[in-house]
């Protein structure tokens, strides 16, 4: 039978067990706490703690009186083992603790240092951006690495991708502005068809309505490179308000600024930079350009003449008038007004050529110009031009039978024409 001064061996064994038990919820309850913030620090903290409390507790234990069975302070900085006694009906249990300083040793080599954490996460970062992996591929690695490492949740925090652009006010809306050298080097880093050290540039600049039931709009600026294995386009800037913008000064200032740098060999790019043209429409065209409406009387862009209105619409009959230049741009001037320029482009600082680096669009000009005034002539048109029905049925049923071969990326499909 074993005697001790005060309490009795169980007693004595009781409390050190519940005092190890609180010990062990208070780390964990620290580690839920807070495991992302120092995370070295959080697990060295309660073992400090502990071994501290063991201490305290083992001064007030006074030695057995046995021939078996000792326990003494010293026996608490080496080897310490806790016969935990339920009843004699029960198994007994033994947990053992080693040194602290041990155990805080063996415990920081398995931990992951915060800077190799960081380092790992850029590392990651870059070698998904290098393959071009999809965010749900990102977001599905990161579930299988989270339980091991303190990484983020999803891929655009690992990636750093920012949540907002900064957007320039302008008077009549806002503009962000991409930047064209970024496009540019994002293509060729896919490669390149021809590698000649140069690179011819298409840019694309149209209205776009966003609702049916508001004046909201965009002004994207789009670009194409012909020698990129990727010839899809980019967007260099984006306007949006209730209308096209105000200037064209203020909508074109960044981009006439980098085109600047780029052509002049300031920005870091080893390629020369040139337009081959601007793809637009005949209100865009007039709108870059600073000239009349194409409906006006001195609208037309290839040749210098007044037009005439003739049945509710403008009409150009001179066919031998005298061709523009793109010198006229150069040298225009308020005091010798042609009535066709309003005032000098932007784009003139960049040396481009308005006339002959902006094509006529043949899209609204032919097909939904022309040939769309013949069909509704041929159609519904006076007597003396009109088709019969029989002719009319195989018209229609010809330009449906195209349909069968226009891709899907074009919106507009052939339908069948109507008589009256």
């Amino acid at each position: 039978m074993y005697r001790a001064q005060g309490s009795s061996r169980w007693q004595k064994n009781r409390n050190i067990n519940f005092k190890v038990d609180r010990h062990m919820k208070e780390i964990s309850r620290a580690t839920e706490i807070n495991n992302s913030l120092d995370y070295a620090d959080l697990h060295f903290r309660p073992f400090t703690s502990f071994k501290k409390r063991l201490l305290e507790n083992s001064q007030n234990i006074t030695p057995f009186q046995s021939e078996s069975a000792s326990i003494s302070s010293t026996s608490f900085n080496s080897t310490y083992s806790i016969h935990s006694v339920i009843d004699s009906d029960h198994i007994a249990t033994s947990v053992d603790f080693s040194d602290s300083d041990e155990i805080a040793a063996d415990i920081s080599k398995s931990l992951i240092p915060i800077a190799d954490v960081t380092d790992l996460q850029k590392n990651l970062g870059a070698c998904f951006i290098k393959h071009n992996a999809s965010h749900a591929l990102i977001n599905d690695i990161l579930k299988i690495l989270k339980p091991y490492h303190s990484l983020p949740k999803d891929a655009r925090t690992l990636l750093r991708t920012p949540q907002c652009l900064p957007a320039k006010q302008l008077s009549n809306g806002e503009m962000i502005y991409f930047g064209l050298l970024t496009g540019i080097k994002e293509k060729i880093k896919k490669g390149l068809i021809v590698n000649n050290g140069k690179l011819n540039l298409l840019l694309n600049i149209d209205g776009l309505p966003l609702h049916k039931s508001s004046n909201k709009q965009f002004w994207p600026i789009l670009c194409q490179i012909e020698e990129t294995v990727d010839e899809s386009p980019f967007p260099v800037a984006v306007f949006c308000g209730s209308s096209k913008p105000d200037t064209v000064n203020d909508f074109l200032y960044d981009f006439v600024d980098e085109l600047t740098s780029l052509k002049d060999g300031s920005l870091d790019i080893a390629h020369e930079i040139s337009i081959k043209g601007f793809v637009c429409d005949a209100p865009a065209r007039a709108f870059l350009k600073c000239i009349k409406n194409h409906n006006g009387y001195f609208g037309c862009e290839k040749c210098c003449q007044k037009g005439k209105w003739d049945n509710n619409r403008m009409t150009f009959p001179d066919s031998n008038a005298p061709k523009r230049k793109d010198s006229d741009f150069d040298s225009f001037s308020h005091d010798n007004d042609s009535g066709h320029i309003l005032e000098k482009s932007p784009l003139l600082k960049v040396d481009i050529g308005l006339v002959t680096q902006f094509p006529l669009d043949y899209m609204h000009m032919v097909c939904l110009g022309v040939m769309r005034k013949l069909l509704i002539s041929w159609c519904r048109g006076p007597l003396n031009v009109r088709l019969c029905s029989r002719y009319i049925d195989i018209l229609s049923n010809r330009l449906v039978s195209y349909s069968r071969n226009i891709p899907d990326e074009l919106p507009r499909k052939t339908t069948k024409s109507e008589r009256n």
